[in-house]
């Protein structure tokens, strides 16, 4: 089972993190009316980013390692993976999988 899905929208936050902090260092710091607020935020978006993506992940991989501790778990019908939380949809309830990131009905 693959848990790339995992690393993926922490890998986006930090390349997010690192865009607006050179963008508000090479871009908006010519500006003089913005100058002094862009050295501000690139000075802390990429930090802000970085603990962000850290929390996402450690949330993304505690539910994981819960789902492995757990035996009698529900399993995506797919490939196997980890469950999250049910959702009502048109057919009844389903669970998107955190590994391959497809639905499965939940009775």
């Amino acid at each position: 089972m693959s848990y790339w899905r995992l690393s993926v929208l922490p890998g986006f936050i930090l390349l997010a993190g690192a865009i607006v902090a050179l963008m508000a260092r090479f871009v908006f710091s010519k500006t003089p009316m913005v100058g002094a607020l862009a050295d501000q935020v690139a000075s802390y978006a990429f930090p802000v980013a970085l603990v962000l993506a850290f929390v996402v992940y450690m949330w993304n991989l505690l539910a994981v390692l819960e789902w492995q501790r757990n035996p009698d778990a529900a399993a995506c019908r797919h490939c196997g993976g980890p469950l999250g939380h049910i959702k009502d949809g048109r057919w009844g309830p389903y669970s998107k999988c955190f590994a391959c990131g497809r639905n499965t009905p939940r009775t």
